[in-house]
């Protein structure tokens, strides 16, 4: 695995050198699930004259209560969640050991997620719980999921709708009422000039208004 690391490192280093033009500092991180603990693993990786070295954090080192009571307070405490708060919603059902008892935990991730008030950070949630748990979840639950995106994406269309439905009759009744403006000016025998400055017309349309009068 840690060959596989060097390789995503160098192709990652690769493509952006011939965006940037010069080498950025990479760091590689692991997050190991609660199924592996720290003696397991090794965090570098000697060729001779080469070593990388990965840091490594351990998901078996939390204390999921204690995560959950946090998250679950903030989540509905606050508006808006911190991006930690984020990530460890996300992470929280790899804190647990068994399958099953990762499989529940997703199952509370998933109801949490759903209280979430900002709309792009309860998307952003969503997805990750997907892409994180993708080994474990069951298929009834990442069908949830893809429900709640969904319905997230047709509340966008029903939002913009309503929103472009309003715009569209304030553009109409504006429209009416400086109309109105314009040929009572008019009738009272205000040149156009003065209509057009009043208003805020141009002189074509307002012509066009005293003709239909």
């Amino acid at each position: 695995m840690l060959c596989e690391y060097l390789g995503y490192v160098a192709r990652l280093a690769k493509t952006l050198y011939n965006e940037l033009k010069y080498y950025p500092k990479i760091r590689v991180l692991i997050i190991y699930t609660a199924d592996v603990k720290r003696a397991q693993t090794k965090p570098d990786l000697s060729l001779g004259d080469f070593t990388m070295h990965i840091e490594e954090a351990f998901l078996s080192e939390i204390d999921t209560e204690e995560l959950w009571m946090r998250i679950s307070e903030n989540v509905r405490r606050f508006e808006k969640l911190e991006d930690k708060d984020l990530m460890q919603l996300i992470i929280y059902p790899l804190t647990f050991r068994e399958r099953e008892e990762k499989q529940l935990a997703i199952q509370r991730a998933i109801e949490l997620v759903d209280e979430i008030k900002k709309e792009n950070q309860r998307i952003f949630a969503l997805k990750g719980l997907l892409v994180f748990c993708d080994k474990v979840i069951l298929m009834e639950d990442a069908d949830k999921i893809r429900r709640m995106l969904m319905l997230t994406k047709v509340e966008q269309i029903i939002e913009k709708e309503k929103q472009d439905a309003i715009a569209e009759n304030t553009k109409k009744v504006t429209t009416s009422v400086t109309d109105g403006i314009a040929k009572n000016l008019l009738r009272s025998g205000s040149s156009l000039e003065y209509v057009a400055q009043n208003t805020g017309l141009s002189i074509e349309y307002i012509m066009k208004l005293n003709l239909t009068e």
